[in-house]
């Protein structure tokens, strides 16, 4: 990320620097506690986990959960069996001359904040939902071109959306979104919590909302640029790499991703991805 944007933070100018933008589906994983020298902002897009700290009793992280995580804070996370999904922006702040700021985020942004090592906020869904289009947008421009001007400004726009629902209070106007945004993050969080069940459609969402199939597939469609259907092919998909490469058998990433069938999720699979489940986890190959 170049240095399109720099922070006041503190009396210093810093500009942020990311490091990893990724969305990782996992299982169990209680590990030794570890920390990292940068800043953490991790959202909670599928299933729930558990943040388990030293000495301390387990956090829960549901659904839609917001965690930031202050440089050089030990932690881990612990999940049941069906897994969870974390979308995590992970980036440092450096000033002038490289050196990365370790003072914990709310104490740079007002130093009469209390000190916290980490803060959880709990999203609503509209606000999860467009938080993860955010994250999901960056990761696609930065794939295709890292110094692009584009995805400087959607690495910004991440970490500057991720500090406003951090620390809503900090910020005024709060954020909001127009009409057409939230019906769409709306349909966005539904599909994410029912993209196990093989029955959801276009007109299963239309009925839990209150809107017309078609009308709510054009409002999608102009939004998201892809209509409601591909959409969730797209994301079964996402969810079946990210659970083969955590070792699941193909069998239960079928039933998980909602598919009607072993034989319709291989067909599928290989149709998108050009190669079969488990050709897929023998390359082990990493899916963003």
């Amino acid at each position: 990320m170049g240095a399109l944007i720099s922070y006041r933070l503190a009396g210093s100018s810093y500009r942020p620097v990311v490091l990893h933008l990724h969305r990782r589906f996992f299982y169990h994983e209680r590990k030794t506690a570890h920390s990292h020298p940068e800043y953490h902002f991790i959202l909670v897009s599928q299933g729930k986990c558990e943040l388990l700290q030293p000495q301390l009793p387990p956090v829960p992280c549901p659904l839609n959960s917001l965690i930031m995580i202050n440089p050089n804070y030990p932690h881990t996370f612990h999940t049941d069996s069906d897994g969870v999904e974390h979308s995590c922006l992970i980036f440092s702040l450096q000033d002038d001359n490289g050196t990365k700021a370790c003072s914990e985020l709310g104490q740079l942004l007002d130093p009469d904040m209390p000190k916290e090592s980490l803060r959880i906020t709990h999203l609503n869904e509209v606000s999860a939902a467009a938080l993860l289009r955010s994250l999901t947008t960056a990761m696609r421009l930065r794939k295709q071109n890292s110094n692009s001007i584009a995805a400087d400004i959607a690495l910004n726009e991440l970490i500057i959306r991720c500090l406003r629902l951090s620390f809503p209070s900090f910020f005024a106007p709060s954020y909001s979104l127009g009409r057409k945004e939230q019906l769409t993050a709306q349909a966005r969080s539904f599909i994410e919590q029912h993209i196990a069940d093989p029955e959801l459609s276009v007109a299963m969402l239309a009925k839990q909302l209150g809107f017309h199939p078609n009308h709510l597939n054009k409002v999608f469609r102009e939004i998201e640029q892809i209509p409601i259907g591909e959409y969730i092919i797209t994301r079964r998909i996402q969810r079946a790499c990210q659970m083969l490469s955590a070792g699941q058998r193909g069998k239960d990433v079928a039933n998980h991703c909602g598919f009607a069938s072993q034989n319709y999720f291989c067909r599928l699979f290989r149709q998108r991805v050009g190669v079969s489940p488990s050709q897929f986890q023998e390359q082990d190959t990493t899916w963003e």
